[in-house]
């Protein structure tokens, strides 16, 4: 069957508080019970997963002599003019499902590619926070150029600021079946949402909803930015280990190319996502500890 809206349209109950763990996706994404009390920071989100482009009509073609007596009515007549109506609205169908590029339908049985790429910035990247606003405020979520549009122009936003990058990570997991990679992304997302307090913005399967922080009254400057990458591929799509910047900028590479038509789940997070808000080192290093400072 074809990859699930489930997988992130847990979305829509709202932000997850606390510790939340999964079950063990792999050696190589496994998650991790959050040692804190509870969450803290503020955080935005915006993905979806891909609407599957589905075949709106088979194509057969009656030859125009062909004789149909129905109430009077010759084949010739008003059953062809009804039948090239119905051919017409299935091909009009058929385009706007494939959205100029909307994917295939993906089977149970297609190898995929579940990613995790982390993005630690300098709390003086505002300018970052502010685009990520902008992306998820433009995007339609509901179709897949919208989801590629998302991560292209996110991965392009860190690529732009590499200036402010100082810690990093990325993993990625294939997967025999859909069935697979759709648990395994909806793992790690709401292992990824657990972090946060609460989602303040939020446009996922085109479902928005936005959520005034009260500005924090300590006037503590802003120390770092995370942002997460998740993303499920049709196929195999590799990331390098991220120990230096070059690692980290072939990762958002590989990641902004992938094809509009292999994408079948994206979801971005961010925290803080309100200027006000604050994260600290302490913080990344307890709940991100798969980042590591970048050579």
């Amino acid at each position: 069957r074809s990859f699930a809206r489930s997988a992130v349209r847990s979305a829509s109950s709202g932000a997850s508080r606390g510790a939340r763990t999964g079950s063990s996706f792999s050696a190589g994404l496994r998650t991790r019970s959050l040692s804190r009390s509870h969450a803290a920071r503020r955080a935005g989100r915006v993905g979806g997963v891909a609407p599957t482009r589905t075949h709106a009509f088979f194509p057969f073609f009656l030859p125009f002599g062909f004789g149909l007596g129905y109430g009077g009515f010759g084949g010739g007549g008003l059953f062809q003019l009804v039948f090239m109506a119905a051919l017409v609205y299935g091909v009009t169908q058929q385009l706007q499902l494939g959205d100029g590029g909307g994917g295939e339908s993906f089977t149970s049985s297609e190898r995929s590619t579940v990613l995790r790429v982390q993005v630690g910035l300098l709390g003086s990247a505002r300018q970052l926070q502010s685009e990520l606003d902008r992306i998820a405020d433009r995007a339609d979520t509901s179709r897949p150029s919208g989801l590629s549009y998302v991560l292209t122009e996110v991965c392009l936003s860190l690529l732009r600021n590499p200036d402010y990058w100082t810690y990093a990570s990325a993993d990625s997991k294939a997967v025999r079946t859909v069935d697979e990679a759709e648990a395994g992304f909806n793992r790690l997302s709401l292992e990824e949402r657990s972090k946060f307090e609460e989602e303040t913005l939020v446009n996922v399967d085109d479902r928005r909803a936005t959520k005034s922080a009260p500005a924090k009254g300590d006037g503590q400057p802003n120390e770092y930015i995370v942002v997460t990458i998740l993303a499920s591929v049709g196929g195999k799509v590799s990331v390098p280990k991220v120990i230096r910047s070059e690692d980290l900028r072939t990762a958002l590479t590989n990641l902004a190319g992938v094809p509009v038509e292999q994408l079948q789940a994206v979801e971005i997070l961010w925290t803080p996502q309100d200027v006000n808000d604050t994260l600290t080192s302490n913080e990344v290093v307890a709940d991100y500890p798969r980042m590591a400072p970048l050579a």
